[in-house]
């Protein structure tokens, strides 16, 4: 490693940032200015190639200035100047006193973005795999995506791990002429928030964890934890649905509905609840009605429920974004997944399976657990228990029913940090909490802008989000 974090002469200096007018933003409704910071592709290399990281910067509307906080969005792939462009609005009241800062990650949006041959994205297999020879077929699939991925990307696609994005993070920090930066990370955006706060200290001021990723993780645990998540979160939804006049599936057996709409994806007799020429298959259900646990979006996911169920079709909510391959790319050198061979992926499924009877195996964590099998990159940031020794307390908050980053990820990071972080329950539903409940808000505002930490074991009560 050729950082020093103790002696800001002996690392790489970046150049000041050169401010402009976004281009995105054409009337400057968004009050924010534009930048980049150049950083070198490979960090154990700073003389060697570069890249350009975008970077966006709201000032403090107020004149008691604190600092500069850094919205560090999901994924992996999420754009943080699109957080700081498109949802300044979110975090006004913090925005009076910081100025808001965002960058997108190298590979990501505007920070060179990972490319690849859409035709080989669209047609990766599913990776719910039934036999050997799917298995076979997925892990040479991954072998060619990930070929053209590297051709068309260039020297950086091998330098895409959350490491890399620290140092990154840091260089943005010099170029700022910041000594502390305040940190608001999003999901992934916590393992990068962590993860600095491993390397880097004591150059945070303070640093929210909100929904929070555990890099500890091997499988089976790895699958087995995702899948209780989202099995917990599908029943609290179920309970609901089951219990609630106001559910479009009330007065049916919603776990049985479930059971049998997965049953026509895998004999491939599904269709989607918007048309119903498009099929449905396992990984595109679960995955749907993931994202839609994920906003509790239960009356929603329950309407296309019935309409699956029926073979009817509901309006489209609007056009579906889908997830840039930055976030495969990113994930194959965070997370060493341990599957092989096929009898390696039955003996974790069947294990997660056992805890996840209605819902079933996390089809997130299979997509990368299958995906990067044939990968060509090496695993460049391997699990590891986060160990902060430096810099301030830590504040985390985590829904009791995430599907996405289960509470048990939020206790386990919690231990990890000692006596170095606390942790902010909310006794509800949902992935990413600001905004959600005044409980939650007060409580990170007050640490972001006076350090002040809540009262140990905090609980938020639920709100309605259904």
């Amino acid at each position: 490693m050729t950082t020093d974090p103790e002696n800001d002469d002996a690392v790489f200096r970046p150049a000041p940032i050169v401010w402009a007018a976004c281009p995105e933003d054409e009337t400057n409704a968004s009050a924010a200015e534009c930048g980049s910071v150049t950083v070198p592709i490979d960090w154990s290399a700073p003389d060697g190639p570069t890249v350009g990281i975008a970077v966006v910067r709201k000032p403090a509307t107020s004149g008691k200035r604190i600092g500069s906080l850094f919205l560090l969005p999901g994924g992996p792939g999420g754009s943080g100047v699109d957080a700081v462009l498109h949802q300044g609005q979110y975090f006004s009241e913090l925005g009076q006193q910081f100025d808001l800062v965002g960058f997108d990650p190298r590979g990501v949006g505007r920070s060179h973005a990972v490319t690849c041959s859409q035709e080989l994205i669209d047609t990766q297999p599913s990776p719910v795999l039934r036999n050997a020879a799917e298995f076979a077929r997925a892990v040479a699939h991954s072998k060619v995506l990930g070929a053209d991925c590297r051709k068309k990307t260039g020297p950086l696609f091998d330098h895409l791990d959350t490491v890399s994005v620290t140092h990154d993070l840091d260089a943005i920090r010099r170029a700022l002429g910041e000594k502390t930066l305040s940190l608001f990370g999003f999901s992934y955006g916590t393992q990068v928030g962590l993860q600095y706060a491993e390397l880097y200290g004591e150059h945070v001021r303070a640093m929210v964890a909100d929904s929070t990723v555990d890099h500890s993780q091997y499988n089976p645990e790895l699958l087995m934890t995702t899948s209780a998540a989202e099995e917990d979160a599908f029943d609290e939804f179920a309970d609901w649905c089951d219990g609630s006049d106001g559910c479009p599936l009330h007065g049916a057996d919603t776990r049985g509905i479930w059971k049998q709409l997965q049953k026509k994806a895998d004999a491939n007799r599904l269709s989607s609840p918007f048309d119903t020429t498009e099929p449905m298959d396992v990984f595109g259900l679960r995955s749907l009605a993931r994202g839609l646990l994920n906003n509790v979006q239960w009356t929603d996911l329950a309407r296309y429920m019935v309409a699956m169920n029926t073979g009817k079709t509901v309006e489209r909510p609007g056009p579906e974004e889908p997830e840039p391959i930055a976030a495969l790319a990113i994930a194959c050198q965070d997370w060493v997944h341990g599957v092989d061979t096929y009898e390696d992926y039955v003996r974790y499924v069947d294990r997660a399976a056992g805890l996840a009877p209605d819902f079933g195996v996390s089809a997130d964590s299979l997509a990368v657990t299958t995906r990067c099998v044939g990968w060509p990159t090496t695993v460049k940031n391997p699990q590891h228990p986060y160990q902060i020794v430096r810099g301030p307390s830590i504040l985390l908050v985590n829904a009791l029913h995430d599907p996405s980053t289960g509470y048990r990820w939020a206790q386990n990071v919690a231990g990890q940090l000692g006596g170095r972080g606390g942790l902010v329950t909310y006794e509800g539903w949902g992935h990413v909490l600001y905004t959600v409940t005044p409980c939650v808000d007060d409580a990170v505002n007050a640490y972001l802008t006076n350090l002040t930490m809540p009262r140990t074991g905090l609980r938020c009560p639920a709100v309605d989000r259904s």
